[in-house]
């Protein structure tokens, strides 16, 4: 009898221990999956809920058209229709029409009308629309750790998606307005639509020699009606809005009609340099919109001396566990925004 007790005892710790492996296999998959929704949030610049039209997936040459976004999770809201460019190899939604898909978008506006949007990876750019994930995505995406006074219900943060760039690198700050009242309140986006404006929105950048230098691009000639559209924000909710510093000019050359291109402009010397953003909307008339100035915290970057490009078909930095997305843009896989 003893021993068949044993024999028991011995099948049900088996039972416990297989029970024990699956559920830590579960466990590690739920991480791996957090982890990688919050690298795929923190890389996108738009986040958008959206439906395609028929057959998209059939030419991915092309730019596609899906009309307005339904929703808008991080980044501007637009009135404008999405139209995202493709790439041969970039993976294509299902043709199912009608049906709605959370998009990861790489966004590139500077000097353009509609701003030009891609996917921000080859694969895994997108995923079917429910409560549930978006709820997640709403939680992958990063907030600053530090933020401005609030001011009338409202406070604005900046957060840098890294510390350190080379020279004439991609600078990419997060602009983010957080609503911390207990009612809704509405404010004017950062971008007009169809014009290159940030008519409430501008930095102040300390370069490493102490200078200090406002970057701006106000609203200057404008042929076509437009503005910077209105964002209702509940309760606690945040608005998210990725800007590259490194193409705005000073306020002084956008005054003068000059737009930065080309070039690393005023983070052109190695060097620390200190960031804040300055928001405001001096229209106390628009009764529905949120109106006063809001001053961001400051966030701090450094600029390096580029490395020597090294020789050779495969570069030794390559051993060294590089992405496969920056391996790509070292042949030109993938459009350098």
């Amino acid at each position: 009898m003893a021993k068949k007790a044993t024999q028991n005892e011995g099948r049900e710790s088996a039972k416990a221990n297989e029970a024990s492996v699956a559920d830590t296999g579960e466990n590690r998959r739920a991480i791996a999956e957090v982890i990688d929704l919050a690298e795929l949030a923190g890389e996108a610049d738009r986040i958008v809920v959206a439906t395609v039209p028929k057959g998209w997936g059939e030419d991915l040459t092309k730019s596609l058209n899906c009309g307005k976004a339904i929703e808008t999770l991080k980044g501007d809201h637009s009135s404008v229709g999405l139209s995202i460019t493709l790439g041969e190899r970039d993976e294509g939604v299902s043709k199912e029409e009608g049906r709605r898909w959370v998009l990861f978008l790489r966004e590139d506006g500077d000097g353009r009308g509609v701003p030009a949007l891609y996917p921000v990876r080859r694969k895994g750019w997108f995923m079917p629309y429910s409560e549930e994930p978006v709820k997640k995505i709403e939680a992958a995406i990063v907030l600053p750790k530090e933020w401005g006074r609030p001011v009338k219900g409202l406070k604005m943060g900046l957060r840098l998606r890294k510390g350190q760039f080379g020279i004439g690198e991609p600078i990419r700050v997060e602009v983010c307005i957080k609503n911390d009242s207990q009612g809704p309140v509405t404010i004017g986006q950062h971008r007009y639509n169809i014009y290159d404006y940030f008519e409430f929105t501008c930095f102040e950048v300390t370069t490493p020699s102490g200078q200090i230098l406002r970057l701006g691009k106000p609203a200057t000639l404008i042929l076509e009606d437009d503005f910077a559209g209105p964002r209702a924000l509940a309760a606690g909710e945040t608005y998210v809005r990725t800007i590259r510093v490194d193409k705005w000019p000073t306020r002084d050359e956008a005054l003068g009609g000059s737009f930065r291109e080309k070039g690393p402009g005023v983070f052109g010397e190695p060097g620390k340099y200190t960031i804040r953003c300055l928001y405001t909307n001096p229209r106390p008339e628009i009764k529905q919109v949120w109106s006063g100035e809001l001053v961001s915290n400051k966030v701090q970057l450094e600029i390096v001396a580029a490395k020597k490009p090294e020789t050779g078909l495969f570069p030794t930095s390559w051993r060294g566990g590089e992405s496969t997305t920056n391996r790509l843009n070292a042949f030109g896989g993938y459009p350098k925004l």
